[in-house]
């Protein structure tokens, strides 16, 4: 255990018991430097959000029409979309399609709110030659912890500073923000800054088609 580790405060085993259970933060961790927008509070400063009081699909009529742009977005050409805007059956609903060109479609899902953004980049090995070119997709982790942070589902489940468990006289551990690892880490930190442990898997899920829009 690190000499900056906080030690201010020794509980009085011999008063409480050997059943006395007490935390203890680490000094120089979890330091608040502001507050800033989680993603609801950023869609409420929306200048039009005054518009999802009676209709929180919008910029679109309903859900159903929600799931209509995202279907055409998610599997369709513009081209394809093109003539599809074009159908009677699509250009003379009632009521009226709230959008009627692509680009209109598009600025609406541009308008929404956005989780962190696929990225690819190829990969070349020396002295290794494939038949076709390796890409890497991945997410920036910065961006990704960023949008976790400000989701407000995840507020009350989060550990935002190290701390020490004692249980009597022991030290018990339990998530690992409690380990003697993660506080050595801690030490060699800025004061203020506080690591975020992420958890890195990969389950092999196939990217291309599920999330990219084939907008030619």
């Amino acid at each position: 255990m690190s000499g900056q580790r906080q030690t201010e405060f020794e509980p009085d085993l011999e008063h409480f018991g050997a059943t006395y259970t007490h935390s203890l933060f680490h000094l120089t961790s979890g330091y608040t430097y502001g507050k800033a927008f989680n993603i609801f509070e950023d869609m409420e400063s929306d200048p039009l959000e005054y518009r999802r009081t009676h209709n929180s699909f919008y910029p679109y009529n309903d859900d159903n029409e929600w799931e209509l742009a995202k279907f055409l977005c998610e599997t369709m050409t513009q081209a394809d979309i093109k003539r599809f805007l074009q159908l009677g059956s699509f250009k003379n609903r009632d009521p009226p399609p709230s959008f009627r060109t692509v680009d209109q479609l598009y600025g609406y899902m541009d308008s929404l709110p956005k989780a962190p953004q696929w990225r690819s980049v190829e990969l070349e090995i020396r002295d290794y030659k494939t038949v076709n070119p390796m890409h890497l997709i991945y997410r920036d982790g910065l961006e990704v912890v960023k949008h976790l942070f400000a989701n407000p589902v995840f507020a009350n489940n989060m550990s935002y500073d190290l701390h020490v468990v004692y249980d009597g006289g022991n030290c018990e551990y339990g998530e690992w923000m409690t380990g003697e690892e993660a506080h050595r880490i801690q030490d060699q930190l800025p004061t203020g800054a506080t690591i975020v442990p992420i958890i890195l898997a990969s389950d092999k899920t196939p990217v291309t088609p599920s999330v990219y829009c084939r907008c030619q």
